[in-house]
């Protein structure tokens, strides 16, 4: 689905509440027994007098809060290396960048030798091959992207991932600002279907409430919205050239956004912070200047489930330019290259997670359908193997144990901010630790609960070919039968032939008579 289904949601939102809207005026306008109901309903759901309630969401005077860069990656099946190859190549010759001194220089025939060699069974390989940097010339993109760069790295013995670094051009970056840096205030509401009860004592008929979430968390939904647009155009664009897994199933691939801000963290911020999706304990401090959220909220519109595709890395700028080495442009540059890959390996166990999960109900409905009857045992088998080629993706990720060594460089990493947390009581924040966790703990559920359902789908297979095994008993043995009985007549003409006369002249009597009927 296009923008992932966004843009989708987004109108139906708009449609039933505009719907809802103008049924219930006209339901309070129509003569009838009720109209007094139906105008009191309509004051009290419509009424602008709901809206006075403003929270102040808009960025703080003297400060600025800018996204720096925007990282985003997909994995790519090993399988799929050939064609990971050529789209390199197509991409090379037609989007490589001359802008900067540090494009690699590597030709077309290394890098492809490299890619083929990105295998930790060869005794010599490369985790990660760089492929440069890349623009969009005489694009649409043009506009929006300003350059991007593009790396490939080893994940397991099932994947390799893309990661691309992007930067956006000013002006996308200004509409992005008008957005964080004004409040937000939302004049209507969501309309959602309920019941309402008829003027009987039992009863009730289809009817619509509307729901209305907080400013703040409305536009973190906008500014999530925004990015997710632009990495739709950017990775649909790519989709030509790579054999992506997230995106080509339409499903938004994980991302982390990169912000440079000036606002002290102790200042008393906190409708701007939920604004952007955050809370204080959401994230952990890589060090006093920058911190990582590993988790952020959306309106109940959304929910975990979209937001669970990115993390907010917000770093406290000092005004020194990067290149400098004591900048923390330099520590948030050297912070992304080194570690990316190391979140997105969990970030795509817990997407492949929930994907897996949406597939085991999926087909636990779909299971529970077939019925116990011999005609089922090819639709049972048939789907059995579609769930296998569903859950494939999950079951290929998880099968090599790469999550002990990423564990330990995040310990490496955030080894301060844990020293800190060790003297609480407990946990104030959700940590690296928390991160990893609960991605690996989701997905050994979510193995269990495959197990189960294949369990299922043996013990019908079970049920359904016993059935079958009996009814071709049965049918052989009536079959047996009849062939016992063919032979002996056979046998007995065979020795009596003139009996065969006979009965010859029986049957033709009797087809006589009832062609003579007819």
């Amino acid at each position: 689905m296009k923008y992932y289904g966004l843009r989708n949601k987004i109108k139906k939102e708009d449609f039933i509440y505009s719907y809802a809207k103008h049924k219930a005026k006209l339901l309070s306008i129509l003569p009838g027994k009720r109209k007094t109901f139906w105008k009191d309903n309509y004051d009290t759901i419509y009424g602008d007098d709901l809206f006075y309630l403003k929270d102040d969401n808009s960025l703080p005077d003297n400060a600025f809060f800018d996204m720096y860069s925007m990282v985003v990656s997909d994995l790519i099946r090993r399988e799929d290396i050939k064609r990971l190859q050529r789209g390199v190549k197509l991409l090379l010759l037609k989007r490589r960048s001359n802008r900067f001194l540090s494009t690699p220089i590597e030709g077309l025939d290394e890098i492809c030798k490299r890619i083929e060699q990105m295998d930790a069974s060869l005794l010599a390989w490369y985790n990660v091959v760089d492929c440069g940097l890349f623009e969009f010339k005489n694009h649409p993109l043009e506009n929006v992207i300003d350059y991007f760069t593009v790396k490939i790295c080893n994940v397991n013995s099932g994947y390799l991932s893309l990661v691309f670094k992007i930067k956006l051009k000013n002006e996308k970056k200004e509409a992005l600002k008008q957005i964080i840096e004004n409040s937000y205030h939302e004049t209507r509401g969501y309309a959602f279907q309920t019941l309402t009860g008829n003027s009987k004592t039992t009863g009730a008929f289809k009817n619509y409430y509307i729901d209305r979430f907080s400013d703040n968390s409305l536009k973190a939904d906008k500014i999530y919205e925004f990015i997710s647009y632009i990495e739709w155009d950017f990775l649909e664009e790519l989709s030509s050239l790579f054999p992506f897994v997230f995106h080509n199933k339409k499903v938004s691939p994980p991302r982390i956004e990169v912000y440079s801000t000036n606002i002290d963290w102790r200042d008393d911020n906190r409708d701007f912070w939920q604004s952007l999706g955050v809370e204080e304990y959401q994230g952990q401090f890589v060090d006093e200047r920058h911190k990582m959220f590993f988790e952020n909220t959306l309106s109940e519109r959304y929910g975990r489930l979209y937001a669970s595709n990115r993390l907010i890395y917000i770093f406290k700028d000092d005004g020194i330019e990067i290149g400098q080495f004591e900048s923390i442009k330099d520590r948030v540059y050297y912070h992304i290259k080194e570690y990316a890959i190391d979140y997105f390996k969990f970030m795509f166990l817990d997407m492949l997670s929930r994907e897996a999960g949406k597939t085991l109900v999926e087909y636990k409905r779909k299971l529970d359908k077939i019925k116990l009857k011999r005609n089922n045992l090819e639709s049972l088998l048939k789907l059995k193997y579609n769930f296998s080629m569903e859950i494939d993706d999950f079951n290929r990720y998880k099968r090599d144990d790469i999550w002990d060594n990423s564990k330990k460089r995040f310990a490496d990493v955030y080894a301060y901010s844990d020293a800190v947390a060790d003297f609480a009581l407990k946990p104030f924040f959700i940590s690296h630790k928390s991160f990893c966790d609960n991605a690996i703990s989701e997905s050994r559920k979510i193995d269990e609960d495959i197990d189960m359902v294949l369990a299922e789908f043996e013990e019908k297979k079970m049920i359904l070919q016993n059935l079958a095994d009996y009814k071709n008993t049965a049918y052989s043995l009536r079959l047996n039968v009849i062939m016992t009985i063919l032979t002996a007549a056979t046998l007995f003409f065979v020795i009596f032939p003139n009996k065969a006369k006979v009965i010859a002249n029986v049957i033709s009597t009797i087809w006589n008579y009832f062609i003579d009927k007819l």
